[in-house]
């Protein structure tokens, strides 16, 4: 007698798969929405000060020149020192805040202290508070 085996693998209904389709359309548009900016900003930089200010405007220069990056350098010499601080600070920072993060997060998942929920409601407060909003006062200070 022959044995008959039949599939356990489920199909996904039609209209998951839809919702899943126009998720991952309107997830691509977004993505297209916020890189746009940071590739105008880069093609813009390669460009010549004509081809920029020209009428319509090109998304990609006519002609690569790096010249725009050299007056920079020409024009402000310690160009490359602030540059060299602003990236060890923001290293610092993020290296700093990853270490912290972590320990405190693992502290929130394995250990009870007292006054543990208090604090994590604390955080997540904090947390919800653009810095925008935090910023003027801190220059004010």
């Amino acid at each position: 007698m022959a044995t008959l085996t039949t599939s356990t693998r489920r199909r996904t209904a039609p209209l998951r798969s839809l919702t899943h389709l126009l998720l991952y359309v309107i997830l691509i548009i977004g993505a297209i929405a916020m890189l746009l900016p940071f590739f105008w900003m880069v093609s813009a930089s390669l460009k010549t000060l004509r081809e920029v200010l020209q009428i319509p405007p090109t998304w990609l220069p006519n002609q690569v020149t790096l010249r725009n990056y050299a007056e920079v350098f020409r024009q402000q010499p310690l160009f490359g020192r602030f540059f060299l601080n602003s990236v060890i600070a923001a290293t610092i920072t993020v290296i700093s805040v990853l270490i912290t993060s972590a320990l405190a997060g693992y502290a929130f998942a394995k250990f009870e202290f007292p006054g543990k929920r208090l604090f994590f409601v604390f955080i997540l407060s904090t947390m919800m508070i653009p810095f925008q909003i935090r910023m003027v006062p801190l220059y004010v200070m």
